[in-house]
C-alpha cells in the first residue's frame, strides 16, 4: 500500500511512486495508473503462478530502512509469503548494488533523480549498468535504451518507452518517491540547491550570504 507507506513513514515528505521517473520529469508517463493495492488480487496470482500458499523469501534491507521495511515484511505477510529481514550494512549493501549474488531475495534499494533520466537509465538500467547488473530487463530493451541515449538531446518520447517498458515488466516494484531536505536559512541566496536532480549537486562558487 503505497498511499500508506507514503504517509507514514514519509511526514509530508514522500509520495507513492508507480513508476521509476518522478512527476514533472520529462521521462514521466502520465497515463500509467499503477498497480493500487489489491491483496486478493495478489493472492489469486501466487495460485496462478502455482504459490497458493505462498512462499519464504528474505528482504535485504539497509541498516538505516528497517521500520519500512518490517513494514513490507507484514504486507507480503498477508498474502501469505514469509519474507525475513536480512539487514545488510553499507559495504556489503553496495556490493550487492553493485554486482553482488544472493538467492530468492528482494534488494530493497533506491536510486537517484537526475534531471536527464537517460542518466538513471545509463546508471542503473544501461547494458551494463554500473548498479543492478544481474537484473533481468524487459525485452528489447538495448534497443530502447540505445535509442534514447543516440538522441542529441533528452528526448521525452524516447525516455517514456522505457520508463512504460520498465513498469510493464515490473523490473523494479517502485514503493515511494523519497525528497532531499536542506536546512538554510533566509540569508542563503544563489546555492543551486536542487537545481541539478541530484541532492548532491549545488553552486558554492555563486552562494552567497546576505546580512540579517
Amino acid at each position: 500500500d503505497r498511499e500508506a507507506i507514503a504517509k507514514t513513514f514519509g511526514y509530508g515528505y514522500y509520495k507513492a511512486a508507480y513508476q521509476v521517473p518522478v512527476p514533472g520529469n520529462p521521462a514521466f508517463v502520465t497515463t500509467i495508473a499503477g498497480h493500487k493495492y489489491d491483496p486478493a488480487k495478489a493472492k489469486q496470482l501466487l495460485t496462478d503462478a502455482g504459490y497458493p500458499n505462498g512462499f519464504k523469501t528474505s528482504i535485504i534491507a539497509g541498516t538505516t530502512t528497517i521500520d519500512i521495511n518490517t513494514a513490507y515484511q507484514a504486507y507480503f505477510a498477508a498474502v501469505g509469503i514469509q519474507a525475513s529481514l536480512d539487514v545488510a550494512d553499507p559495504a556489503r549493501g553496495q556490493q550487492l548494488m553493485a554486482g553482488g549474488t544472493w538467492h530468492n531475495a528482494l534488494l530493497n534499494s533506491g536510486t537517484v533523480t537526475y534531471a536527464n533520466f537517460n542518466n538513471i537509465l545509463a546508471q542503473w538500467f544501461g547494458s551494463p549498468s554500473i548498479f543492478f547488473k544481474s537484473t533481468k530487463k524487459p525485452d528489447g530493451w538495448d534497443a530502447l535504451i540505445n535509442a534514447s541515449f543516440a538522441s542529441p538531446k533528452p528526448d521525452p518520447v524516447l525516455m517514456q518507452k522505457c520508463a512504460q517498458a520498465l513498469y510493464d515488466d515490473s523490473t523494479v516494484i517502485t514503493t515511494v518517491y523519497d525528497t532531499a531536505q536542506f536546512a538554510i536559512t533566509n540569508q542563503v541566496h544563489d546555492a543551486g540547491l536542487g537545481a541539478y536532480g541530484s541532492f548532491s549537486g549545488w553552486d558554492p562558487a555563486s552562494a552567497w550570504l546576505s546580512k540579517p
